[in-house]
């Protein structure tokens, strides 16, 4: 699912973008619009305070997630995620920690050898 954010307001402009990160695309690529200006366009989804919203303020994630799942639907797509966060598989984030501890224990290795190199300079 694509989906551009287009708000008056900036701040829910962010909160949006936050919300929905990984699946953010452009206005001519997107698949739903976010918005706090009402529009005839299907693709639209409104969010404001009053009672012709789509979305009322305030909000929470699941409503907004539960909303665009809906929308989506209706305009005859198939169910597809929403995609907040970066996903990994457990043994990509494995295989990166077991880098990066390497990588701190080849450091470590050499400041001990720089501080004990310094130590033998001064101190004979």
């Amino acid at each position: 699912m694509k989906i551009a954010v287009m708000c008056e307001s900036l701040l829910l402009q962010k909160a949006l973008e936050s919300f929905v990160a990984l699946s953010l695309s452009s206005k001519k690529q997107c698949d739903l619009i976010l918005s706090d200006k009402k529009a005839e366009d299907s693709k639209y989804i409104y969010i404001a305070s009053d009672k012709e919203a789509d979305l009322q303020k305030p909000f929470t994630k699941a409503q907004l997630y539960a909303l665009l799942q809906k929308r989506y639907a209706q305009l005859g797509n198939e169910k597809k995620e929403i995609r907040t966060h970066k996903e990994q598989p457990q043994s990509i984030k494995e295989e990166k920690f077991a880098q990066l501890e390497q990588k701190i224990n080849r450091l470590t290795q050499e400041y001990q050898e720089n501080i004990l190199r310094a130590l033998k300079e001064i101190y004979g």
